[in-house]
């Protein structure tokens, strides 16, 4: 109840910074776990676990120790808390839009400071990713 009942402007504050931390993660995953091609040609399951290891517990570890607002936790812990009638359906929507909102916000930012730094560009992990999923069909990459 206490995360419905905050402001729109705290909520959308700290949707921004989870969504930092989120993108974050994903930028140390293709920017560590992407950089070994070696051992993705000798042990392709080595190099994924790699990937996966530096990539969503970081962000989402930081997104925990800050008390940022990530949109998938808002969505468990108010829709409960509107089940046990702890808080309203007005306050469910508002935190929904808000953590949402911020988090795609904060995700942007981040995505731009990668652009801008140039870090990722001649990244072989990024063009690799961006090309598959670029081209796979629409209902396949929905799905996934």
């Amino acid at each position: 109840a206490a995360k419905a009942s905050a402001s729109w402007e705290k909520i959308f504050k700290l949707g921004i910074a989870a969504g930092c931390h989120i993108g974050f993660g994903s930028y140390l995953a293709i920017t560590v776990g992407g950089a070994c091609p070696a051992i993705a040609e000798a042990n392709p399951g080595l190099q994924k676990i790699i990937f996966g290891a530096f990539g969503l517990p970081f962000g989402l570890i930081m997104t925990l120790v800050t008390g940022a607002e990530l949109f998938t936790g808002n969505t468990a812990l108010v829709t409960g808390a509107v089940m046990e009638g702890k808080t309203s359906v007005k306050d469910l929507i508002k935190n929904w839009t808000a953590s949402y909102a911020g988090n795609f916000v904060g995700s942007l930012i981040l995505a731009y400071l990668a652009f801008k730094s140039g870090t990722l560009g001649a990244a072989p992990a990024s063009v690799a990713i961006a090309t598959a999923k670029c081209s796979m069909p629409f209902e396949v990459a929905f799905t996934r």
